[in-house]
């Protein structure tokens, strides 16, 4: 549904998310990046076959301990934070395992046999694992008083869609505005470094940084603008369809109580929304290392009836219920 985007712009939105040009190498042009490339994915190499021998020691040792489920987290993904919402509205017991980005995929790839690299990722008492943010929201569904979380057909066949396209979209479009600049990128660079668990995988993060940008810039194709026009388009029309959901004055998405819905599209856009309940994760919207246009975009999204709907449910559920513990 999400993929052709033909829908009605509202004319703030769509003006403000237009103003953004994708380039490839603000201030690191790719000689610069060619030259310093190798040593330091050479050196990245080195620390991350370091940290990781380390990550899975500690991971051993505190999974002996860990009981009755394990949540491999990276701790500001808004998939992440969609899996702790949902587990604690469930009031399921769980330890989470946090690792930064790339450094995480040992990790995951070891509890999961090597079927999944991606987070989030719980592994139950039983040793069964649930690879993402939708199978966790299967389980607890199945799980006996659980099943008010999904209330209708409707209410689950959205919660699929947004999760496949609307929150790859977000991801994209966050990572193209912070990219997009010097003062974007130092955002993002001191957001890995906040979030990163250990010592080493902050001096690992640290080391590489402007070769990591360049090859995620690539490897995502964050330089196209056809990726950009995407993913604006894809977000600009699911905040149009919540809007119009609330448009007869439901209190939430799918009828007279939170569901599964509410938490799906609230988590899933935080990143373009920047809750106060989640500045130790993506940082303040004040921050002054905020790209301006990002700024101007979050409060363009913020400004919708469905930006609010989303703000409202952090606030009514709180830092704790999408914190890590």
């Amino acid at each position: 549904m999400f993929y052709h985007c033909n829908t009605h712009v509202p004319s703030q939105m769509s003006s403000t998310l237009e103003t953004f040009k994708p380039r490839a190498a603000s201030f690191w042009p790719p000689s610069v990046l060619s030259t310093l490339g190798l040593p330091f994915a050479l050196g990245g190499f080195i620390l991350t076959t370091v940290t990781q021998g380390i990550i899975i020691k500690c991971t051993a040792a505190k999974e002996a301990t860990l009981q009755p489920a394990t949540l491999y987290t990276i701790s500001f993904s808004h998939y992440v934070v969609r899996a702790r919402w949902f587990l604690n509205i469930a009031e399921v017991p769980y330890v989470e395992i946090s690792n930064a980005p790339v450094l995480h995929w040992t990790v995951i790839r070891k509890a999961t046999g090597g079927k999944s690299q991606s987070v989030p990722i719980l592994v139950l008492p039983s040793r069964k694992v649930l690879p993402s943010s939708d199978a966790i929201l299967d389980h607890i569904v199945g799980q006996e008083g659980q099943s008010w979380l999904i209330p209708t057909e409707e209410a689950k066949a959205l919660c699929d869609e947004l999760s496949k396209s609307f929150g790859v979209a977000v991801r994209a479009f966050g990572y193209m505005r912070l990219m997009s600049c010097k003062e974007g990128c130092a955002f993002l660079k001191s957001t890995l470094m906040r979030t990163a668990p250990t010592f080493w995988q902050k001096v690992t993060i640290f080391l590489p940084f402007p070769a990591i940008r360049g090859l995620m810039i690539k490897h995502m194709c964050l330089d196209r603008v056809e990726s950009y026009n995407w993913a604006r388009g894809v977000i600009i029309e699911v905040f149009d369809q919540m809007d119009k959901l609330l448009a007869d004055g439901r209190p939430f998405l799918a009828g007279n109580r939170v569901s599964a819905l509410d938490v799906t599209f609230a988590s899933l856009a935080y990143p373009v929304l920047l809750p106060d309940e989640t500045q130790s994760l993506l940082g303040d919207i004040d921050d002054p290392r905020n790209p301006v246009e990002f700024k101007k975009a979050v409060l363009a999204l913020r400004s919708t009836k469905a930006g609010q709907h989303a703000l409202k449910l952090f606030k009514d559920a709180g830092a704790g219920a999408i914190l890590p513990k």
